[in-house]
């Protein structure tokens, strides 16, 4: 049996939508007030699965070490300054492609610890009631 456990993280960040592709009236058009800086109170769920072991699936505390960094490393920048931002839209599919692909390959690192655990999903959300989510 394998069991689902997640956890909840957030950052602060600001940003921009804008196409170099596009004219500024075709950017306006598909991105709206989006094309002008702004910021969003960011939050992103991480879960993962596993058997339970030893009374639990992974230590939260073995997750923040992962996670933790990231969060950091996103909070109070711009995004579009980001390195792994060049040239590719800010938007929070993008955002969660990249929190889950870094996750992913930290946790690859400690598969001889975890040899069972796996990485599901990381859901962001950029507001209230709008969310990307990217899955294994």
């Amino acid at each position: 049996m394998k069991t689902l456990i997640g956890k909840e993280y957030k950052f602060e960040a600001g940003h921009h939508l804008w196409d170099k592709e596009m004219g500024a009236e075709q950017n306006r058009e598909t991105f709206g007030k989006c094309v002008d800086k702004h910021g969003h109170s960011y939050t992103f769920v991480v879960e993962v699965e596993g058997p339970v072991k030893d009374g639990m699936v992974m230590n939260y505390y073995a997750i923040d070490e992962i996670v933790d960094p990231i969060a950091d490393y996103l909070d109070h920048t711009i995004l579009n300054e980001l390195p792994e931002f060049k040239g590719v839209l800010t938007t929070a599919e993008k955002i969660a492609e990249l929190i889950f692909t870094t996750i992913r390959d930290e946790m690859g690192l400690d598969s001889r610890q975890l040899p069972a655990v796996r990485l599901i999903s990381v859901t962001v959300r950029e507001t209230v009631k709008t969310f990307a989510r990217v899955e294994a």
